[in-house]
């Protein structure tokens, strides 16, 4: 039988499953996003509520310090509203899993395709097989036939047919 190059292998198996990963991993970026835009929401709700509530320059500076040890860890100033960047994430993450969708669509007609041209190219070989197989099959009936004989030849003869299977 000849080789058979893994799908694994094929160029086109390979560059969509590598677009599929790209935008899955898109996707957790879009999510992550979005959950950060939520935590800075929440922390600018509660900042405002902070401010909101000091009556003394004392609270005031320590609601600043709060925001300024927040951007110290990794936080940053947004361009816009952290309740737009919650939107904006959302839709992107809306249009991301359709083209997911799409991708692994493309991907499993390139698995389908690629398979029946493999089964294509052996197409002689599984042909040949079949035909050995049914071959084989219409030997083994016929030696199933010869083996009924030999019982109905013993009873025909005579003979108890009991023990037709002893002989060797």
């Amino acid at each position: 039988m000849r080789s058979i190059a893994p799908l694994a292998e094929q160029a086109d198996y390979i560059s969509g499953r590598k677009k599929l990963a790209e935008l899955e991993a898109r996707h957790s970026q879009a999510v992550e996003r979005e959950h950060r835009a939520r935590r800075k929401l929440r922390a600018e709700v509660s900042v405002l509520r902070t401010a909101a509530a000091a009556d003394d320059d004392r609270q005031r500076l320590e609601a600043d310090r709060r925001a300024a040890l927040e951007l110290a860890k990794g936080g940053r100033m947004a361009t816009q509203s952290p309740a737009n960047e919650v939107a904006a994430a959302l839709e992107e993450q809306r249009l991301l899993q359709t083209l997911i969708v799409e991708a692994r669509t493309e991907l499993q007609l390139l698995v389908d395709r690629l398979s029946y041209e493999a089964r294509s190219r052996l197409a002689g070989e599984i042909a040949a097989a079949k035909k050995r197989v049914a071959e084989s099959f219409v030997e083994w009936q016929n030696a199933r036939a010869a083996l009924d004989e030999i019982p109905a030849a013993l009873r025909a003869a005579g003979y108890p047919t009991w023990n037709a299977d002893v002989v060797a």
